[in-house]
């Protein structure tokens, strides 16, 4: 399984995945960190993907699902340090017309 750190800086709740985003015990410990943050209030969330080397479409589907919860509480989901690979997923599916990038 894949630890996920989250960590604030301001108001900012930096989460940060430890390895690949592929598999289902792994996309369960990131979203229990999500909602722990939702539940703590905390709504500018940055997702640093800078160990994470691959995602699948599920994580497109989770982006999605936390902003469009963000967004009522005046809250935001930036992903940050995305590989060059990841960064075409995110522009190819055009869920980068959703969340910042």
């Amino acid at each position: 399984m894949t630890e996920v750190v989250r960590s604030r800086i301001g108001v900012n709740t930096y989460l940060s995945p430890q390895g690949s985003l592929v598999d289902a015990i792994t996309l369960e410990s990131l979203q229990d960190v999500v909602s722990q943050a939702f539940q703590a209030g905390e709504i500018q969330l940055i997702l640093d993907l800078i160990k994470v080397p691959s995602i699948n479409s599920r994580v497109l589907e989770l982006l999605v699902e936390w902003r469009e919860q963000l967004l009522p509480k005046g809250g935001s989901l930036t992903v940050v340090n995305a590989n060059p690979v990841i960064m075409d997923v995110l522009y190819i599916t055009e869920v980068d017309k959703y969340i910042k990038v």
